[in-house]
């Protein structure tokens, strides 16, 4: 997952630019440009590129289905999975049952087609054993990997430990009994944080286990959904009318002190809890309700401005609503201090691209003059760091580097590397799939460095490549 977190307004654009410079690039496999790691066929696509074992990398595969003719049989597996050496020299498919693979605690482990977490001998093991039914959303913590044990079309079951005794032996220890999940095929019914676990149970009550000591209680009784942070709880009791409508409750976990947010709120509309704030209509509402998590008073913004993000020390990110012009003024705020303004912007929105760092906003309405702007959460105005950039086809480096699609057609483009110190942009590759942004953030590394991209050239190359960009300076 990517760092920090941030609310925004989503929108679209295009982009165009003007190519200067090269990439560099860290040297790798005794070649100093990007690495092809697969030749792919041309009714295949990439769907996700993710580091496996140290060096070398796991991939899915699935089958362009624009290429698929409308009357042929659809496969029992459309997809494939194959792992990769670092320098692209052994592939190995993963038999049509696994989903992916992982090692942990030197041991091989992955998922099946049924959700499930599975033990193998060897990346080709055709009966692998079964750990954890539907257990694929394990949480890994120093006490094991947690996850559900429930049986396929079930919504009762088990929360588990997979704990290792050395490499290749495992054990599976219950945990909590009666582990309740949303629906059959729904999500996988349980909240970690630090050593905590917190499950819904059958019944509707909710139960928090503590990993270190093995001991368990029941903090909440009969409700729809929760969310937890270590100082509150914010939750909707089943009240048991089907009129759509719940109270919001924000419970403080020391006092038990309990403040009713909204007392008729629709129960289909999410909301969300951090460790300053609590926010009711997040992200399907254009206006959430903002409330303080120490006090529960309401968030109230300046007048002619709305919340758009939260830092981890509780300074807001604010919008001034469009006027006439449609010019929107950006500023940080402290509550009872004056917003510090940092942009001032036609046609522009913030974009929930989740660093912690800082704020990014895409402003211009057309694909000639967008471009995306970033203002740190440590102050100053906010900076272009490129111009001309389609936001669902462009992202934001760890070091304020921007990855971008330019000339984007029919899903196909050029990959360019922004460089804000310089203003510069360099070609990476000249035809890419638009998913290639998607892959590289997936991938997410820690340095932001690793860059991953599909090369597709009509009558010419198709295959997988990878990349390690040099360092800024």
């Amino acid at each position: 997952m990517r760092r920090g977190w941030l609310i925004g307004l989503l929108g679209l654009g295009c982009a165009e630019s003007v190519v200067v410079g090269d990439v560099e690039f860290e040297p790798r496999c005794e070649q100093d440009g990007a690495v092809k790691l697969l030749d792919l066929a041309d009714d295949e696509a990439v769907g996700m590129v993710q580091p496996f074992d140290g060096d070398g990398f796991r991939i899915h595969i699935a089958t362009d289905i624009e290429d698929v003719e409308d009357d042929a049989p659809e496969p029992e597996y459309p997809a494939r999975s194959v792992v990769v050496s670092a320098c692209g020299e052994q592939v190995t498919d993963l038999p049509p049952h696994l989903k992916w693979v992982f090692v942990w605690e030197e041991t091989l482990l992955g998922c099946d087609q049924m959700d499930s977490l599975v033990q193998l001998d060897h990346l080709d093991d055709p009966s692998p054993s079964v750990l954890a039914r539907r257990g694929c959303g394990y949480y890994e913590t120093e006490w094991g990997l947690i996850a559900p044990d429930v049986a396929t079309g079930e919504v009762i079951g088990q929360l588990v430990a997979v704990r290792s005794l050395g490499p290749g032996q495992l054990e599976v220890h219950p945990l909590v009994d009666e582990l309740l999940l949303p629906s059959p095929e729904g999500s996988y019914g349980y909240l970690a944080l630090d050593d905590e676990i917190m499950v819904t149970i059958a019944g509707g009550a909710v139960s928090s286990y503590r990993l270190a000591t093995g001991t368990s209680e029941i903090v909440l009784d009969g409700v729809l959904d929760f969310q937890s942070s270590r100082t509150h709880l914010l939750y909707r009791p089943d009240d048991g009318v089907a009129d759509g409508l719940t109270a919001v409750i924000l419970r403080d976990r020391q006092t038990g002190t309990e403040v009713v947010l909204d007392d008729a709120f629709p129960a289909s509309v999410s909301n969300m809890l951090t460790a300053d704030a609590a926010v009711l209509g997040w992200p399907q509402l254009p206006e959430p309700k903002w409330f303080w998590a120490r006090d529960a008073r309401p968030i109230v913004p300046p007048t002619g401005t709305s919340i758009v993000g939260m830092t981890e020390d509780g300074m807001l990110w604010l919008a001034s609503r469009p006027d006439t012009t449609n010019v929107v003024e950006f500023s940080r705020w402290w509550e009872g201090q004056a917003p510090e303004p940092v942009l001032s912007c036609r046609d522009c929105y913030p974009r929930g691209q989740g660093y912690a760092h800082g704020l990014t906003i895409y402003a211009g309405a057309y694909s000639s003059d967008r471009g995306l702007w970033f203002a740190s959460n440590d102050g100053g105005p906010a900076q272009l760091l490129a111009p001309g950039v389609h936001e669902p086809y462009s992202l934001l480096l760890n070091d304020r580097r921007v990855l971008a699609l330019h000339d984007e057609h029919d899903g196909y483009g050029r990959l360019v590397l922004h460089d804000y110190r310089d203003g510069s942009a360099a070609t990476i590759a000249p035809r890419v799939r638009d998913s290639s942004i998607s892959l590289t953030w997936m991938f997410s590394s820690a340095d932001d460095l690793d860059v991953v991209y599909e090369v597709d050239v009509p009558d010419g190359e198709h295959a997988l490549y990878h990349a390690r960009l040099a360092p800024a300076p």
